[in-house]
């Protein structure tokens, strides 16, 4: 018997509503691309005020691509969503504990926009990184 799921089922009300395409990958995973990015929506049975909202690989890394401090210096600036590094790939999530389904479409779009908007200050700080080593090494 499958569980009542009402937070998977308004996130993809909200979808349908803002004619975004998804795909339902599992009971607890949606992926779904805007702003020309690839998102996963995940939710879990267990907690139905929880979810959590993912850019997975936004980037891949190595340990001499000094990402850390990027990640760190993103991560403090940005209050819901983090970045971290899972198998060589930078990932970046947003978490959200719901106790009303008031006004939930506008943290849904909220929570996308934090993303979108970590996403494209961290690709900045990484071109900024690159072309300072590129810098780095001309100038030994």
């Amino acid at each position: 018997m499958k569980k009542f799921r009402p937070m998977y089922a308004k996130f993809i009300t909200y979808l349908e509503a803002n004619s975004i395409e998804y795909e339902c990958k599992s009971e607890d995973l949606i992926t779904f691309s805007t702003n020309q990015l690839h998102f996963m929506f995940a939710y879990e049975q267990d907690d139905k005020h929880y979810f959590r909202i993912l850019l997975p690989r936004i980037y891949k890394t190595t340990p001499q691509r000094g990402v850390s401090g990027i990640i760190n210096d993103v991560n403090t600036r940005f209050k819901v969503a983090k970045t971290y590094i899972l198998d060589g790939e930078v990932w970046a999530v947003a978490e959200q504990l719901v106790y009303s389904q008031d006004n939930i479409d506008m943290l849904f779009g909220r929570t996308i926009s934090i993303l979108t908007h970590l996403y494209n200050e961290f690709k900045q700080k990484i071109q900024n990184n690159e072309k300072q080593i590129v810098t780095q090494t001309e100038a030994n």
